[in-house]
């Protein structure tokens, strides 16, 4: 990277640190990452608790058609923002900050949704073995997805926190 490169970087983090939409980015995406760790820490699921009521709403958020299109529409979403994103920051300007922010969401987008629905589906998958051989195992694989979950949502949380601070 040369001095120019660097420096033009260092800029539009900078600006990107003194866009309006930065706060309010960095707020949303804190506040996603505290609601996925209760949401972890809180499913039924993996308390063991009600495997009854808990198949039927992991059923219909995995089968709604809903359900179906959103996670098309979240991933459709998020792979065109962090490509206009990446399109624009290569333009000078006054927009590459917001693409810069732009690439960050829409790639926060992309990573977090098929984790969302590997939960719904760990989910099921424990309701269905409660009581059974492989219940345990289940159990452990629904944790984990929560705890990927919950890691990516609070690196990128860390990481656009620590690129608005750079400059």
């Amino acid at each position: 990277m040369t001095e120019m490169d660097a420096s033009g970087l260092a800029n539009i983090f900078e600006a990107m640190g003194n866009h309006w939409a930065a706060p309010w980015v960095a707020l949303g995406l804190g506040l996603r990452a505290i609601w996925s760790i209760i949401a972890w820490r809180r499913c039924p699921a993996a308390m063991s608790a009600a495997p009854d009521a808990m198949r039927g709403a992991a059923q219909a958020a995995l089968s709604e058609k809903g359900a179906r299109l959103r996670f098309a529409a979240v991933m459709t979403g998020g792979i065109a923002l962090s490509v206009w994103g990446l399109l624009r920051l290569a333009a000078v300007g006054d927009q590459a900050p917001l693409a810069l922010i732009g690439l960050v969401l829409g790639m926060y987008l992309f990573t977090t949704e098929p984790v969302r629905r590997v939960i719904d589906m760990c989910r099921m998958r424990a309701t269905d073995l409660a009581g059974r051989p492989g219940h345990a195992d289940a159990l452990a694989n629904l944790r984990d997805a929560h705890v990927k979950l919950v890691g990516v949502e609070i690196a990128v949380f860390v990481l656009f926190g620590l690129g608005m601070l750079v400059a």
